[in-house]
């Protein structure tokens, strides 16, 4: 009884407020692929939250409220099938975007999986892609709104950041 309480509070909280910046959790087992995702999709303009295993993907269905869940396959198709499990328990509402080899027959199944339990799954994203096919994937998300930097924009921020922490803490000449 506690827990139905917990989860319409947390329902409660978010009635009436608009969201205006998306939010995505990336999901899987390896955290250099977790953050290489969230980095892109910070890119993107998304709010991320990772998370590496199908129990701690209740807690970030729970506070982080994600409208998309982008699924890697880098611990294999059980994995990604007990988390989508867990996606369809917790009856989340939002879409899945899987990562995986195009054409693999796991990507196949696991599609196939999600739809069953009735969880909304995008079209997979095949691997490897380039910013681009990412981009076309979560377009829905992104209610038209233009994701391009401005060119040099992203170098040369992160060229002067050293420049400028360093100015900031030296002593005064």
């Amino acid at each position: 009884m506690d827990s139905q309480r917990i989860e319409e509070a947390a329902k409660l909280a978010t009635f009436g407020r608009r969201k205006v910046t998306p939010r995505v959790c990336v999901a899987d087992s390896k955290q250099h692929i977790r953050a290489f995702l969230a980095e892109a999709l910070e890119g993107l303009r998304f709010i991320t939250c990772e998370c590496g295993r199908a129990n701690d993907l209740v807690a970030v269905l729970d506070n982080h409220l994600p409208d998309l869940v982008v699924l890697g396959m880098s611990a294999g198709g059980v994995a990604a099938g007990e988390m989508l499990k867990v996606l369809a328990a917790k009856a989340f509402s939002g879409k899945v975007l899987l990562l995986g080899p195009g054409g693999s027959p796991v990507v196949e199944a696991l599609c196939k999986m999600g739809e069953e339990l009735g969880v909304a799954m995008l079209p997979p994203l095949a691997t490897p892609f380039r910013i681009g096919g990412l981009r076309a994937s979560v377009a829905a998300f992104l209610g038209g709104r233009d994701t391009a930097e401005p060119a040099g924009r992203c170098d040369r921020r992160r060229a002067c950041w050293p420049e400028l922490w360093l100015n900031a803490h030296s002593p005064p000449a």
